[in-house]
Parts: structure tokens; sequence; C-alpha cells
């Protein structure tokens, strides 16, 4: 796996000049104000992928990442995991 902002990476997405295919794992991260200059308008299919993708007390970010990747296509919540079995039911305890 590469980095996305590696030195070593980055200059080769402008070259790309055919169709492809950028997959954002935890694409959330994307959205940080150091991450979205590396974001390569040249890729013409795009696929974000995070549990999280509205990054917390970041609208600005969010609204980023949202531009460019385009809009929620499944959103798979954690009740209807636990109801379908693909998710074990575990206590959730949130810090603030």
């Amino acid at each position: 796996m590469t980095h996305f902002l590696v030195r070593r990476f980055q200059p080769y997405l402008p070259r790309i000049n055919t169709n492809f295919l950028l997959i954002a794992d935890e694409m959330h991260n994307l959205g940080a104000e150091k991450l979205q200059t590396g974001l390569p308008e040249n890729a013409q299919f795009r696929l974000g992928l995070s549990a999280t993708p509205k990054r917390y007390m970041d609208e600005e970010g969010t609204q980023i990442l949202f531009n460019y990747f385009g809009d929620e296509v499944i959103e798979y919540g954690i009740r209807e995991a636990i109801h379908d079995k693909t998710l074990s039911q575990n206590i959730i305890i949130t810090q603030y």
C-alpha cells in the first residue's frame, strides 16, 4: 500500500492520461487541510470508503470531501449491522 502523500507517489497522479479509479479507504482523513491538496482532479472515478465520512467539527473538510467524492451511496448503520448479525452487539461508551 502506498501512502497518499508520499513524494514518490504524488508526482505520478497528474501524469495519468487515461480513465482511472481512485479508491480512498478511510477517506474522512483526506478532508484534513494538508491532505486535501493531494486529491487528484484527473481521477474520473472516485470511491471513498469510511464508517464516518462526516468529519467531526469540520464542516469545511466534510464539504470538500462530498464535493470531490459525491454524495453517500450506501449507508449501513450499526443498528442494521447488529440486526443483520453482521456485527456483534457490543457496549459502546462515548467520552467527550
